[in-house]
């Protein structure tokens, strides 16, 4: 389920401040002293409107042909049919397990192979073409799996279905919500197919409905809920110095996830 971004905040703020007393001090990102610090990050830190468009929409799923799979309603089918463009077209089995299509009327498909049914469609073509050439692909099954660390309540592995639009929102409400020592303006979203890493400010889509904040997660990201820090002992969060071991190669995917999920709490400031 996707929650609109004012459901999502109403779950999500109130959690994430608990605790956290009268004053939430919210550091941002300061991006001259963290380059100047870890020259790997310089250029290799995005925006979510700098995010390079993907070669194909996540929510898309790549067809495949599986000739002896058997077809059921509810099926989603791509009909591939060179000899007649029109019939070039995704489709859903409806319950009682008949598509219609020009020309061709309805068309049983329910209880069929996918074969079979690639047969009966080339029958009922040759009364318009000759030798028509059919294919019946199937949606690849596979889901989007992202890690989830940092200051949320469960420091997980997140899997959704390809179908279902893996939003940042809906991700870190899998992951348990926020921790109170989370950093709503400081999100880290690395994304290992770039080398780089995308900075996501929530808190901007609570106070001032930045909706370009919540992004559109891929296979493989890994989502980094920095903590909150007192400037006085850190001059910044501590996962970016793992950030920047990964994307200087000098970690895998797996040694960033394991080393963020083992770091200890955050050091604070003893009192006066």
């Amino acid at each position: 389920m996707v929650l609109p971004a004012h459901r999502f905040l109403r779950l999500l703020l109130p959690a994430a401040m608990a605790g956290c007393g009268s004053i939430l001090i919210i550091p941002l990102y300061d991006a001259d002293p963290v380059a100047a610090r870890f020259p790997s990050l310089k250029g290799a830190v995005l925006t979510p409107a700098e995010i390079p468009p993907p070669s194909q929409d996540p929510a898309e799923p790549n067809w495949m042909s599986d000739p002896e799979r058997a077809l059921s309603a509810g099926d989603s089918l791509f009909l591939q049919c060179d000899a007649d463009p029109e019939l070039t077209r995704k489709l859903t089995i409806p319950p009682d397990g008949f598509i219609s299509l020009p020309r061709l009327g309805r068309l049983a498909a329910a209880g069929k192979k996918v074969r079979e049914f690639e047969q009966d469609l080339r029958k009922s073509l040759a009364r318009f073409h000759r030798s028509p050439e059919v294919r019946v692909l199937l949606p690849e099954n596979h889901e989007v799996v992202v890690d989830v660390v940092g200051m949320v309540n469960h420091q997980t592995a997140v899997s959704l279905p390809v179908q279902f639009a893996p939003w940042l929102t809906g991700v870190i409400l899998k992951a348990g919500n926020f921790s109170r020592l989370a950093n709503l303006a400081q999100i880290l979203v690395v994304r290992p197919e770039l080398r780089k890493v995308i900075l996501c400010d929530l808190y901007a889509l609570n106070t001032d409905g930045a909706t370009d904040q919540n992004i559109l997660l891929r296979n493989g990201d890994v989502v980094v809920v920095t903590e909150l820090y007192d400037p006085d002992v850190t001059p910044f969060a501590r996962e970016w110095e793992l950030v920047d071991a990964f994307l200087s190669g000098r970690m895998d995917r797996a040694a960033l996830v394991r080393g963020i999920r083992e770091l200890p709490p955050p050091p604070r400031k003893p009192p006066p």
